[in-house]
């Protein structure tokens, strides 16, 4: 009986053991590549189309204080969460993507090596990017693209 005891001990500190939490790294900047995807080139002109997206977004006053984050996940991120969802949104909330009192952020994760993508928004973006609005963009914009190789 002892040994079966001490098996069983083993046993949950060993599951307990093999798993890890989530890792939430600080942002970088608009984009932040840490599974390492871009090249410098890439990653300055991924920056540069977002912020003058947000620009133009915020020009027109009806969107102000919308933040956007592009993110590359690596496997080793992941602990707790087992879907790229899960990860995202707590991700976007970690950083305070978006204005905090309009909670109108937009996170979209990637993984190539994980094979997936999600975008996360706040809920001061349900009119503009509905969860559906959300997957088909990621399904008639993004996946062609990400199937080619182009990130």
């Amino acid at each position: 009986m002892k040994y079966i005891v001490a098996v069983l001990l083993l046993a949950v500190h060993l599951t307990g053991w093999a798993q890890h939490k989530s890792v939430y790294p600080s942002p970088i900047g608009f984009v932040n590549d840490f599974e390492g995807d871009f090249s410098k080139e890439e990653l300055s002109a991924l920056n540069l189309a977002v912020k003058d997206m947000l620009i133009k977004v915020m020009d027109g006053g009806l969107y102000n204080g919308i933040e956007i984050a592009i993110v590359t996940v690596t496997d080793s991120m992941f602990g707790d969460e087992k879907e790229m969802k899960d990860y995202a949104v707590k991700l976007s909330n970690k950083w305070g993507v978006g204005d905090k009192s309009s909670n109108n952020g937009i996170l979209i994760a990637v993984s190539r090596k994980l094979h997936t993508v999600y975008i996360a928004t706040g809920t001061g973006m349900e009119k503009l990017m509905p969860n559906d609005t959300c997957q088909k963009i990621i399904d008639e914009k993004m996946l062609p693209d990400l199937r080619k190789g182009r990130y």
